[in-house]
């Protein structure tokens, strides 16, 4: 008789195998770990494990620039959240990482107090960290991310030495976790917060293409809408509504956003609010939220 394996979905515990189209991670300064797909080029599939309740969502990026899934199990790093978070999890928990937390295994719940400190803080340590902190003051007063990004290398060695100086920081130290299961997490935030229809210098969608709608300066990230309707997500800021308003020479349509009923000045001035970093331009009597001009490749649009 055929014995099934351990995990029959996806986001499950690397103890028990993870799917063929999984990677078993472990996001730098979280406890714990965790079998993440791939979404570069697909949406993250939705099966979760018995007792999961928590959102998949696209929300890493490696070093390499993958980007993968993670079960979102709290909005913020309180501890009263996190703990209303572990209950998302079925036999996870929820760890905490830049204001946001993250289903993993084998880490069981962070602690509410300061814990001891990670490692050796020895005086020639703490000498040889403050020479590699000296660079990154500014990085490390602008929040954790940055200062693990900024220190690099000699992370490693301020690592003991900064969870002695507050051990609540929600950082584990180097030790036994191999180097190829350690995600990015500088690129975490800017990947949880990716919409449709943004600047193309930041990098579109799998659904998307960079585009410019011949006429108008500026480029913004398309959707397709020949077979569906177009995404509802925006970027932080837009409150210009998406349309299936673009096409193609070949006549594939495309979405944009339309923040201008007229192409009158005073219009398209007021439609700049509602592009958020992007601006209202003109074309054939409306406006579309455009970005400044980068140096990628685009598609050419006319409007519909």
């Amino acid at each position: 008789v055929a014995t099934p394996e351990a995990n029959q979905t996806h986001y499950g515990d690397p103890a028990n195998g993870c799917e063929a189209d999984e990677e078993a991670v472990q996001v730098q300064g979280v406890s714990g770990k965790f079998c993440s797909p791939d979404c570069a080029s697909a949406a993250c599939p939705t099966d979760v494990p018995s007792g999961v309740t928590a959102a998949p969502q696209c929300a890493l990026q490696t070093t390499t620039g993958d980007k993968r899934c993670a079960l979102i199990c709290s909005p913020s790093d309180k501890w009263s959240d996190l703990r209303a978070g572990d209950a998302q999890c079925g036999t996870g928990s929820c760890q905490p990482i830049q204001g946001t937390g993250i289903c993993t295994y084998g880490a069981g719940p962070s602690p509410p107090s300061p814990s001891p400190p990670s490692g050796d803080c020895s005086i020639p340590t703490a000498l040889q960290c403050a020479q590699g902190l000296g660079k990154c003051i500014s990085q490390c007063k602008s929040g954790l991310a940055a200062c693990v990004q900024c220190l690099g290398g000699d992370f490693g060695t301020c690592c003991p030495c900064i969870k002695k100086i507050d051990p609540n920081l929600p950082i584990q130290c180097p030790g036994s976790v191999p180097e190829f299961m350690i995600v990015d997490v500088a690129a975490i935030k800017a990947a949880a917060a990716q919409t449709h229809y943004g600047d193309p210098a930041n990098g579109c969608e799998a659904d998307e293409e960079a585009v410019q709608v011949q006429g108008i300066s500026g480029k913004f990230c398309s959707p397709d809408c020949a077979s569906a309707a177009c995404p509802t997500d925006v970027p932080s800021g837009v409150t210009a509504a998406p349309q299936c308003a673009l096409q193609t020479t070949t006549g594939d349509k495309r979405c944009a956003l339309i923040c201008s009923a007229s192409d009158k000045w005073s219009d398209l001035r007021a439609g700049d609010a509602q592009c958020g970093t992007g601006s209202c331009q003109p074309i054939q009597g409306t406006g579309v939220c455009t970005y400044a001009d980068s140096r990628l490749k685009f598609t050419t649009m006319q409007l519909v």
